[in-house]
């Protein structure tokens, strides 16, 4: 009888499983969550005491007259704390680098201007709250606290909390283009698997194995 040889189509490679690409986004959506808060109180930080500084830098702009005015209202520890500040706004930028690298393999990098009204409102809030209570245990009546110096310190708190939420944003996108750069599996999109060739089928095995042996044949022998 005829005998016929074919195997079924056959694919190889490595497909993409749901389950694993859900756990690694889970990974990362964990990660996100601590690094981001993370990432916004160290720029909260800097800008809370930076922006304190400029503010009394533009109402006093005196040296002498700036520095009694600190001491008279209960600011005699932020010329200690600029170090801090400066530090706090390290780590910020470099947090932003680290969070836009590990958001590179999921192909989009979310900024920061979402939370761009939350971070003015907490370093606003900050403000108030250090300028009463500053006062408070200097023991500063708060009948002296300058409307003005108030007003100007909100306005600018809230301007460098924006200008934060939007340098966070660009170095998170930097450190994307630097993880796609610097490892372009990420950039790629995944291979699709590749098929073998599907072989012929309904050829005689026997007439397979004659013509492997000998291509050319004679006529056939004569009988004895």
């Amino acid at each position: 009888p005829r005998t016929t040889i074919g195997h079924p189509r056959t694919t190889i490679g490595h497909p993409r499983t749901t389950i694993g690409r859900h756990a690694r986004l889970a990974a990362m959506n964990r990660s996100a969550a601590i690094l981001r808060p993370a990432i916004l109180g160290a720029g909260a930080l800097a800008g809370l005491v930076g922006a304190h500084a400029i503010n009394y830098w533009l109402v006093a702009s005196d040296p002498i007259r700036r520095e009694a005015l600190l001491h008279a209202t209960g600011h005699s520890w932020l010329p200690g704390v600029e170090s801090f500040a400066v530090a706090a706004a390290l780590a910020s930028v470099a947090g932003a680098l680290a969070f836009g690298w590990r958001e590179a393999p999921s192909g989009r990098v979310r900024g920061f201007r979402a939370t761009t009204g939350r971070l003015a409102l907490a370093q606003a809030a900050g403000f108030a709250a250090l300028e009463i209570g500053e006062r408070f245990f200097a023991g500063v009546p708060l009948h002296h606290l300058s409307p003005l110096l108030l007003a100007l310190g909100i306005g600018l708190q809230v301007l460098v909390a924006c200008g934060i939420a939007a340098t966070l944003g660009l170095l998170a996108r930097a450190g994307a283009r630097i993880a796609q750069a610097l490892r372009p599996r990420l950039a790629r999109p995944s291979q699709a698997p590749r098929a073998l060739p599907r072989p012929v089928r309904g050829i005689a095995f026997r007439h397979l194995i004659l013509t492997a042996a000998d291509p050319v044949r004679g006529p056939p022998a004569a009988a004895p």
